[in-house]
């Protein structure tokens, strides 16, 4: 009775299937039942046989019962399952493929004396999905998942060390390959690997795993992207794409066959041969390339190459450029300083205007035709002379033979006027005095009778310096200046004329190089790089303030769309603030160059053309420093330091280079092709009306001119001239050009970015990201500041000169703004000014344009007859209240 009563206490409930999707879950491991069993296949509701270890050995009739039909099937499947599971995870341990990560066979698990790694490994994996039930790792070629049984791991063992404890340790690596990237990648069979060291002793070197083997990347032979990138490499791609195109380039091309009426025809009724049908069956593989159409090139821009009134070389030019670059640089070094005049002199490298008419200019035009440019005054050069001797003279000891020679020369300097012979005269006996002994020093004319006693420096540095230039063959003319006494006080050593201070450039060279030699420069170098990153410190730390004044301005602001006048006062405040930050980065920008090693050039172009851009003078660097300070208190002054701002018409003459860019080349275009042009062949000139005329003459409103235009690269030149072969003749030489508009310049950067296919993806010049890539933009030469400039820049350069000149022409803009370092509330009261002014200007143009429609309607609107009577739409007189309203006009 009891075993009836439990027999129907266990009835069997069929429930059916959930309408909803359940989540999986993976029933607990068990290691009697197979894994496959247990799967989702089975109803969840079925009820699972416990384990052989928890049933009787004699199992009670009475507990059994009949299966229904749904359990006979789902058992039936369940074991028809198991059987061919079994089949596959059993496979011939003769071969060795056992697999660290993934199951192994039976037999493995069965024998006594298996490993005890080769057990673990007949455990699940942590990450087994539906899709991956033995698991999955990521493989390190391609980066994907694959199940653990088709890869391998690599088995050596790397060493490292922890923080704490210094012995060294092991671990294996942990780069995974699967099966196919073995194949494809590196031609090694993973069976062959597994197959290579079983059930032997363990490998030094490597972990124990049942095989031997060492991964691609630790024999550093790995090809996958990450590897390639870390060695610079370009990622290989698909081996088997790279393998065709290959072989498809080295086939030749049969030519096609025309095909015949009969087999074109659309009737023929001929069954086709089967290897035709394959062929005509279109496939990714053998499907021509598409032709990739360039992108088209944007147009170049017209500029404007207006060249400069000096008749210098690029060597000559560059003499001057780093003569005042190193003066302006190293001015707080100079004993004796170095005046603010004279600094702004050497700014104009093509020679100092004189208020009053520049005297020396028009002397030296009437020579006998030859071209000279002038440089800077007497006074300029006497003034940078002794100022680099006191320099020399500072690291000397005090006392010493040399140190008294040169003071003394600087004070013969001093009391000799501004005489240029003076000035050499006393430079050449200088120069005789160091390099003669001392015992023949006081033949010298410098030298005493005690300076012979006097004790030399071992260690000090030579001050040696060449003789100046020759004087031009029209000077001879001005030698009657120039008395007897004066020339006899010139060095007997030389009988050179100093008529130009041009003449002086080699000597004051010469002084620079031995100045740079000297620790007082090399100590200012150093000091220097401190001071630019309190520069670039305290610019953030005024940014940072002027955003916190911003915020507490910006969050009392009121805003209100029907009230113009705050809302004026707004966009003024907010104008203000972007203002104040502009300044900051600007002044920075002004002030840098005072802490820069050497001056260099902004770079080479493609053609060979070199662009400079010298650094702002001393009267801007002045009132940047003053801004910059004054900035960092809770309450700025008002600025005393007046910023330098040129007209336009000064910018325009470009006689001061600080202010524009300076090109050295020729006119773009004439490089390529057109000697020929030159010399008549394809040469075409152009009449006033446009057409060309073959025999180079225009005629215009009845008199004959020589005109040309040259169209090259997107710009045309008109430029009349008397001899047409002499003017193509000076267009081929090289000369200075200037660029002192912010917008040409602008276009200028543009030019040089499409001229060097920069602006588009695809370089129109593939050896350009080919070329070695040069040191710098520009590098010392002989413990000189002079810049020696690669010919042929890289594609890196070209963009770093591309991104200067853009920099450059936003600066030069900023830069020609009057009262930029005003303090906040001017500022806010200036830009009300300003705006009202130009609203002002708005409305009276709004007037003009409404009184000039008005009269356009009264003078159309004029009847014809004479009688002045004005008519509306030419219908009737105009009237009011009924009277009528007529306009005498005193003619049509």
């Amino acid at each position: 009775m009891s075993t009836v009563l439990r027999t129907k206490n266990k009835p069997f409930v069929l429930v059916p299937a959930s309408p909803y999707p359940l989540p999986y879950k993976q029933p607990p491991y068990n290691p009697h039942v197979s894994p496959v069993v247990s799967n989702s296949s089975l109803k969840e509701n079925t009820p699972i046989a416990p384990p052989m270890t928890q049933l009787p050995l004699i199992a009670s009739a009475s507990l059994k019962r009949k299966l229904t039909d749904r359990d006979r099937d789902s058992v039936d499947t369940a074991a028809s399952s198991t059987s061919s599971k079994k089949a596959k995870l059993a496979p011939d341990t003769s071969n060795g493929s056992g697999h660290p990560h993934g199951t192994v066979s039976a037999k493995t698990i069965n024998q006594p004396n298996a490993s005890s790694s080769a057990v673990a490994t007949s455990t699940p994996a942590a990450n087994a999905c539906p899709d991956y039930p033995n698991g999955f790792i990521y493989c390190h070629q391609c980066c994907k998942k694959r199940d653990i049984i088709d890869s391998i791991q690599c088995t050596v063992l790397e060493s490292y060390q922890t923080t704490k404890d210094k012995s060294p340790r092991f671990k294996r690596c942990v780069n995974k390959y699967c099966r196919n990237c073995l194949s494809n990648r590196y031609d090694e069979d993973m069976n062959v690997i597994r197959s290579n060291n079983p059930n032997k002793e363990k490998q030094p070197g490597h972990a124990d795993a049942g095989y031997v083997f060492t991964c691609p990347r630790c024999k550093d032979a790995c090809n996958c992207p990450k590897c390639r990138k870390l060695k610079g490499l370009e990622a290989i791609g698909s081996l088997k794409k790279a393998a065709s195109t290959e072989e498809k380039e080295k086939k030749p091309k049969k030519p096609k066959k025309a095909p015949t009426p009969s087999s074109s025809s659309p009737f023929t009724s001929a069954p086709l041969p089967s290897s035709r049908l394959k062929l005509s069956v279109p496939s990714p593989l053998s499907a021509p390339t598409p032709v990739v159409k360039p992108k088209p090139s944007k147009p170049l821009p017209t500029l404007n190459w207006t060249p400069l009134p000096i008749s210098l070389s690029l060597t000559e030019a560059e003499s001057r450029v780093h003569i005042r670059e190193f003066i302006l640089r190293f001015a707080g070094l100079l004993d004796p300083m170095v005046g603010k005049a004279n600094l702004e002199e050497l700014e104009q490298v093509a020679g100092f205007r004189r208020v009053g008419g520049a005297r020396e200019r028009e002397r030296e035009n009437e020579g006998e035709g030859e071209e000279i440019t002038p440089w800077v005054s007497e006074a300029c050069v006497k003034s940078v002379i002794m100022g680099l001797l006191g320099a020399v003279t500072v690291d000397m000891e005090e006392g010493v033979r040399e140190e008294k020679l040169i003071k003394g020369a600087i004070k013969d300097l001093r009391g000799g006027g501004v005489n240029l012979n003076r000035i050499w005269g006393a430079l050449a006996s200088l120069r005789d005095a160091l390099s003669s002994p001392p015992a023949q020093a006081h033949e010298a004319s410098l030298s005493t009778s005690s300076t012979s006693s006097l004790p030399s420096t071992p260690n000090s540095i030579p001050l040696t310096f060449p003789d100046p230039l020759p004087p031009p063959p029209s000077s001879s003319a001005y030698n009657t200046r120039v008395s007897t006494r004066t020339a006899a006080s010139s060095s007997s050593s030389t009988h050179t004329h100093i008529s130009h201070t041009w003449q002086l450039i080699p000597v004051v060279q010469g002084l620079i190089d031995a100045l740079l030699q000297t620790e007082l420069i090399r100590a200012d170098i150093e000091n220097a790089v401190k001071e630019g990153k309190d520069a670039v410190r305290d610019a953030r730390e005024g940014i940072r303030r002027e955003g916190e004044r911003w915020e507490g301005v910006r969050n009392g602001m009121e805003s209100s769309s029907k009230d113009r006048s705050l809302t004026k006062a707004n966009r003024i405040k907010r104008e203000a603030h972007k203002l104040q930050l502009s300044n900051l980065e600007n002044a920075l920008k002004i002030i840098m160059p005072g802490f820069a090693p050497r001056f260099e050039a902004l770079g080479r172009d493609e053609e060979g053309r070199v662009y400079y851009a010298l650094s702002p003078g001393v009267a801007e660097r002045e009132a940047a420093m003053e801004f910059m300070v004054n900035n960092l208190v809770d309450k700025p002054a008002k600025a005393k330091k007046r910023e330098r701002v040129l007209g336009e018409e000064e910018r325009k003459e470009m006689r001061e280079w600080s202010w524009f860019v300076a090109v050295w080349g020729a006119k773009p275009g004439w490089k390529e092709g057109t000697r020929e042009a030159v010399n008549g062949k394809g040469k075409e000139k152009e009449k006033a009306n446009g057409t060309a005329d073959v025999n180079g003459k225009a005629k215009a409103n009845g008199k004959t001119k020589e005109s040309r235009r040259m169209e090259v690269d997107g710009e045309t030149s008109d430029e009349n001239s008397g001899s047409e072969d002499s003017e193509d003749e000076n267009e081929l030489e090289e000369k200075w050009f200037g660029f002192w508009e912010p917008e040409e310049i602008h276009k200028l950067s543009e030019w040089i970015s499409i001229k060097s296919g920069l602006d588009s993806d695809s370089s129109s010049d593939p050896s350009a990201s080919s070329t070695s890539p040069a040191k710098s933009r520009a590098f010392k030469q002989n413990s000189t500041s002079v810049m020696v400039i690669p010919d042929t820049p890289s594609r890196e350069q070209l963009k770093s000169l591309v991104k200067d000149l853009e920099e450059y022409a936003g600066f030069l803009e900023w830069r020609m703004k009057e009262e930029k370092y005003s303090v906040l509330g001017d500022a806010e009261e200036a830009l009300k000014a300003e705006m009202q002014v130009v609203a002002q200007t708005q409305v009276e143009a709004k007037a003009k344009a409404k009184a000039k429609a008005a009269g356009v309607l009264v003078n159309g609107s004029v009847n014809g007859n004479g009688n002045g009577n004005v008519s509306a739409n030419g219908a009737g007189r105009l009237s009011t209240g009924g009277e009528r309203v007529s306009a005498r006009s005193n003619g049509r």
